[in-house]
């Protein structure tokens, strides 16, 4: 029984440190001769507005809550397209882990899925340009 409580409470000490180990969110401009806005946010950061230019990347950092609930959207607007994307959630936590790295192209954001052989999770443009 005792070993059973001990064991119990390492579990339990190891999801606790799992939990609030810091996960870093970039985003990278992947498109020649192209700015892009983004405006990223949880519901309880606001990470704020960034122009990037080809190549330049922002990051930011931050501890996801115990429960597992920490979101990150971003809008992302480019000359080819323009929508809202979750950024951070529990599905893209899973593609990227604690080190999510967005690709912004031509098609849409894509996620570098780094347990899946940095495997790319593409998504298209909600918008369309002009729109």
């Amino acid at each position: 029984m005792i070993l059973l409580l001990i064991k119990l409470a390492f579990s339990l000490a190891f999801l606790l440190t799992q939990s609030h180990a810091k996960t870093t969110v970039i985003v990278e401009n992947f498109i020649k001769n192209d700015d892009i806005l983004i405006r990223c946010e949880s519901g309880d950061n606001n990470v704020g507005s960034h122009v990037l230019k080809f190549g330049e990347k922002f990051s930011w950092r931050f501890k996801p809550n115990i429960f597992g609930g920490t979101k990150f959207y971003s809008y992302f607007q480019s000359g080819f397209g323009a929508g809202d994307y979750g950024v951070y959630t529990r599905n893209i936590k899973s593609r990227g882990g604690k080190f999510c790295e967005w690709q912004i192209q031509k098609t849409g954001p894509c996620l570098v899925q780094t347990p899946n052989g940095n495997s790319l999770f593409c998504q298209p443009w909600k918008l369309q340009p002009g729109r």
